[in-house]
């Protein structure tokens, strides 16, 4: 048995030191991070475009950003990737071509009056251009006025641009109660009840808590068409009060309907006002008038004399010195003067006679053709 040493050998032993990783920040989820951008955030700027401007142009630059983005983080898989690029860049060029597109408006110029109806005509009027009438563009003769110029003109049916026919009487012969009449039924054709205020009596006024509000009740299911006045007024610009007979046509209950009202003209301080409860009418019913029918006999006409059909017995005339035709006038004015009177003959000689057979019928006074007597 061999020696062994007396002692033991023990080698090193390598220790493992088992050390944790150090924790990674967690690398974001793009996936979802997209899928807010494209399906909530996108479409809720989308929607939001339709009212503001300004919003088109937001949407623009984040459609712009998340494709942007969805490509250098590689998001989704490839098909995905392609269907999201093609339906938003679509969706892109649409709202940048509507950004850019000039936005209609309304001119600034224009006075919008809401709840006015122009005034209807029984016939078809012209287009003309007139300006919207309010108080301010109001004469005080009635007439409508812009820009210094007076706008009135009438249609092909004689019905003027405020609403007044022929029948009214034109502004130089309008009392100042018409007048002012006139103005108040202008500003009730626009529906503008706080300016129809001042020109109610202030004696009215004062009895009313709230004038307008009483005014707007009184004449806003009335919606003025047109109006017109019947007869002269019973009192002149001395009295204290006129009476004119008015008949305007309103949409009451979504119908046209005719009423005629004694309206009240009173006179205070020196000056006149619309009584507005005079101006409730009553209903009437417009009779069309029926046109006049003219029975005289219809002028006699002259009987058409038949024409004479040739025969063989038939007189024609020629020109013996060379004459190529044959006339049925002895004056026709195709043949000289020199060779008048014309010479006659029977017509049956032209198919029978060979000094005859070589003229030709004259288209100037009509001769029958030669197969007038072929069926003799």
């Amino acid at each position: 048995m061999r020696n062994r040493p007396s002692y033991h050998y023990t080698p090193a032993r390598s220790e493992v030191i088992n050390r944790k990783p150090a924790p990674r920040r967690p690398r974001a989820n793009w996936n979802q991070i997209l899928l807010l951008l494209f399906f909530i955030a996108l479409p809720f700027c989308g929607l939001l475009a339709l009212f503001f401007t300004f919003m088109k142009w937001v949407f623009i630059v984040l459609s712009v950003t998340a494709l942007a983005l969805m490509w250098y983080q590689r998001g989704f898989n490839a098909r995905g990737r392609l269907t999201m690029s093609l339906l938003f860049s679509v969706l892109t060029v649409v709202m940048l071509v509507s950004a850019l597109s000039p936005q209609p408006g309304v001119s600034a110029n224009v006075p919008v009056t809401m709840n006015t109806i122009p005034p209807i005509s029984y016939s078809a009027p012209s287009v003309v251009s007139t300006p919207v009438p309010t108080v301010e563009n109001i004469g005080n003769d009635g007439t409508v006025v812009a820009d210094g110029m007076q706008a009135v003109t009438a249609d092909a049916s004689g019905t003027t641009t405020d609403g007044q026919t022929d029948a009214a009487p034109s502004a130089q012969t309008m009392t100042q109660g018409q007048q002012v009449l006139e103005k108040f039924m202008q500003t009730w054709q626009v529906a503008i009840m706080a300016d129809l205020v001042p020109l109610t009596p202030p004696s009215w006024r004062s009895a009313q808590a709230e004038p307008a509000q009483e005014l707007f009740w009184k004449f806003q299911n009335l919606r003025l068409q047109s109006w017109e006045y019947e007869g002269s007024p019973q009192g002149t610009d001395a009295d204290s009060a006129q009476t004119i007979t008015i008949i305007y046509d309103a949409i009451s209950s979504n119908r046209l309907q005719t009423f005629q009202a004694q309206a009240l003209v009173v006179k205070e301080d020196g000056e006149w006002y619309v009584d507005p409860d005079s101006l409730t009418g009553v209903k009437i019913e417009r009779t069309t008038p029926v046109p006049e029918l003219d029975y005289s006999p219809l002028p006699a006409t002259p009987t058409p004399v038949p024409t004479e059909v040739p025969t063989a017995n038939t007189l024609m005339y020629y020109n013996p010195d060379g004459g190529k035709l044959y006339h049925a006038d002895p004056e026709c004015s195709s043949v000289a003067a020199d060779y008048l009177p014309l010479s006659s003959f029977k017509f049956g000689l032209v198919l029978s006679d060979d000094k005859f057979s070589r003229l030709e019928p004259c288209g100037t006074c009509d001769a029958p053709p030669k197969s007038a007597l072929e069926g003799e």
